[in-house]
């Protein structure tokens, strides 16, 4: 479980460079001069994409925490989960491509973001959720049996 932590910590440190200056931190984007001045997108559609994106990450795994307790959904929660985890890691590309393109910070970061959490936690939990739902169909057997 330290392992992850650290993982964690260093993909979010890789992720939002903080550089100090004259003993203030800022944030900076990496930028590439070659590159075409024009963002993908404004920052402030970097804020709604960065906002209703974590809020659907959020809830769906509210909801899979949800219906996996109760031992409802099987099929649905684990092809769900392959679905977030195949988007997140594609979210990751885009959001390294914007970064190596010279896409300024409000543009790579929600894109890495947004992969990179749902990546790590759907894929952390993928092999929990289906465990749990073994252990659920294991006891109805033996419900069954008794």
């Amino acid at each position: 479980m330290k392992r992850l932590g650290i993982a964690v910590t260093v993909l979010i440190l890789l992720a939002s460079p903080v550089w100090a200056q004259n003993g203030n931190y800022s944030r900076q984007a990496t930028v590439n001069p070659q590159a075409s001045p024009r963002a993908w997108w404004s920052n402030s559609t970097s804020a709604w994409i960065g906002a209703l994106g974590g809020a659907g990450v959020g809830l769906s795994g509210a909801l899979i925490g949800i219906l996996c307790s109760l031992g409802k959904g099987k099929q649905f929660i684990l092809s769900f989960q392959i679905v977030m985890i195949v988007l997140g890691i594609v979210s990751i590309i885009a959001g390294l491509t914007a970064l190596f393109v010279g896409q300024p910070y409000g543009v790579w970061y929600p894109l890495v973001m947004l992969g990179g959490i749902p990546t790590i936690v759907f894929g952390s939990l993928f092999f929990v959720v289906r465990q749990r739902f073994l252990q659920i169909e294991l006891r109805k057997m033996r419900g069954m049996d008794a």
